[in-house]
């Protein structure tokens, strides 16, 4: 009898245990969500958090179109920039793919500096307004585009396989 018991009580422990796996595992199957940051020596804090297709960088928020997912192995925060022109500017940026498909968006900042001027470097550029941001919108060799803006003393740039798809984004 008492082994009967026993054996029983053995059996719907180990039925909860894998019913809470089950349960954990379509959690975190079915709602994306990353986050990451740090602090540099210099106290600046820079943060990428990315939940149910809303990507937020430091202070600004993007909305990455359904399909995508992201690639937290390439996930940047506060990185030096390689900004001509704008020495120590730092960068925080996130990637997404999508089959051979690709997002990613850059957040470029100087503490206590505003990153106010931009021409871009390619003749392939050109002044374009995306959902109420006037920047630059270049043609890249390989078909993708990108867009870059100022705003708030900021930097932001984007690349994607179309315009379409920066709408999108800045929606």
């Amino acid at each position: 009898m008492k082994r009967k018991i026993m054996l029983i009580l053995i059996a719907l422990v180990t039925l909860c245990i894998a019913v809470g796996a089950v349960s954990a595992w379509e959690f975190s199957f079915g709602s994306q969500s990353s986050s990451s940051s740090s602090v540099s020596s210099d106290g600046d804090v820079a943060t990428v958090d990315y939940k149910d297709g809303v990507l937020k960088i430091n202070d600004k928020q993007f909305k990455i179109p359904n399909g995508y997912n992201q690639n937290d192995n390439k996930t940047l925060t506060g990185v030096l920039a390689n900004v001509s022109g704008a020495d120590g500017a730092k960068m925080s940026a996130a990637y997404f793919t999508n089959g051979d498909k690709a997002i990613s968006v850059k957040y470029i900042y100087m503490k206590d500096a505003d990153l106010n001027k931009y021409t871009p470097a390619s003749t392939n550029s050109q002044n374009q307004t995306i959902e109420n941001h006037a920047g630059f919108l270049e043609k890249n060799t390989d078909g993708t585009v990108t867009f870059t803006y100022l705003e708030d003393g900021k930097m932001i740039q984007i690349d994607a396989s179309d315009e379409a798809t920066i709408n999108e984004i800045l929606k």
